[in-house]
């Protein structure tokens, strides 16, 4: 689990940008900057490393049928090729947000924006059901504005979960990974009777 957090207007390139401060723990006492976001008048949502350029991960303005390009570096390095496939509402703890679902053209599957939510996936993740599953599994499980809670992910009670394991729990039985070598999936067995 990360906190993300956005923070002090910064100009780069004659942009106005929020700075990005990523946290790994959940006391969120060492933030560090991970970069830059912005929003400009179309609706449109970017982001930017530091020292590296932009790159368009939402767009809150499209209609149905549009196409749209994204690309978020902190996922992949290609461009991701979306066409608008329904827009609607969904409500939020502060009321109704406009929901857009699109269709990665490449690889088929679906992803879905909220306005000013991001993705399900958190909102640095835009693109990341588009890879399918290959940058990984997230889960956005809260986001606040302004000290207000708008969006809690109804599978956690929490915003901040815990996902080490202890090694005692290695240490008792026997684990097994397979196949191997492995290409497209391995199994991973934790029971007691391997």
């Amino acid at each position: 689990t990360y906190y993300i957090r956005f923070a002090e207007d910064t100009i780069i390139d004659g942009f106005s940008y929020k700075r990005m401060w990523h946290c790994n723990e959940e006391s969120q006492t060492n933030w560090n900057l991970y970069g830059f976001i912005r929003e400009d008048e179309d609706k449109k949502v970017y982001l930017r490393p530091p020292d590296y350029i932009e790159g368009l991960i939402y767009d809150f303005g499209c209609s149905v049928g549009d196409t749209i390009e994204t690309w978020n570096i902190y996922l992949n390095n290609d461009t991701l090729h979306f066409v608008v496939t329904d827009i609607d509402s969904v409500l939020l703890l502060d009321g109704y947000r406009k929901r857009i679902t699109l269709l990665e053209i490449n690889n088929l599957l679906e992803e879905v924006w909220v306005e000013g939510l991001g993705s399900y996936y958190g909102i640095l993740n835009s693109g990341n059901n588009a890879y399918g599953g290959v940058c990984g599994s997230y889960e956005a499980l809260c986001f606040e504005s302004e000290g207000d809670l708008i969006y809690q992910n109804p599978d956690f009670n929490t915003c901040y979960y815990d996902f080490s394991v202890s090694t005692e729990e290695f240490t008792e039985g026997k684990i097994q990974i397979y196949p191997n070598p492995a290409h497209d999936y391995v199994t991973i067995d934790f029971s007691d009777e391997v």
